[in-house]
């Protein structure tokens, strides 16, 4: 599948349910994925956060959604 507006040699590949957010952290990427995980479009994301390791990266998610109300246990 060809990326539109992109030229020759670039391809998109097929999303596979899956949606990549940066700025999860942020206000607008926690609202963001406060609305995504109230619907059954996007079964799996990836969230890019910045963290000394995971354990830390976890931590920040879960802050920034409490302020939406999000479940921590998703």
């Amino acid at each position: 599948m060809r990326a539109a507006g992109l030229g020759n040699g670039f391809f998109m590949p097929k999303l596979s349910g899956r949606l990549l957010v940066t700025g999860a952290t942020g206000f607008l990427g926690g609202a963001l994925i406060a609305e995504l995980v109230a619907q059954p479009r996007w079964p799996a994301g990836l969230l890019l956060v910045r963290g000394r390791d995971a354990s830390e990266g976890r931590c920040r998610v879960i802050e920034s959604l409490r302020r939406f109300h999000v479940p921590e246990d998703l």
